[in-house]
């Protein structure tokens, strides 16, 4: 499977589930994608007052995408570890939202 951060490319293998896995990283594409995540905007998942966005707009502002036969899905990287590649994502349909802002409120 391919994810696609930045128009950039990298080999996913799911293992648990379809988007828990591995990304199979060599050591200059660890250090690409080091360099990719580094240079996200800080708050890129933040509206201008500070809290999360809603889900459709997180979803388009995530710089994660997955290439399916029905087209470009973006999606949400939950967890990454660059040293191993462990990575889990979330589509659409798998995010629930901020589920604990009712705490806030």
């Amino acid at each position: 499977m391919i994810l696609i951060h930045s128009k950039r490319e990298f080999e996913f293998r799911p293992t648990s589930s379809p988007l828990k896995g591995v990304l199979v990283l060599d050591a200059e594409q660890r250090a690409e994608l080091r360099k990719l995540l580094e240079s996200e905007p800080e708050d890129w998942y933040l509206d201008q007052t500070g809290e999360r966005l809603p889900p459709d707009q997180l979803l388009e502002a995530s710089p994660w995408t997955m290439e399916t036969t029905a087209g470009a899905i973006k999606i949400l990287n939950r967890f990454l570890d660059l040293q191993t590649g462990d990575a889990a994502f979330n589509v659409p349909d798998t995010y629930a939202g901020e589920w604990s802002r009712w705490l806030r409120d």
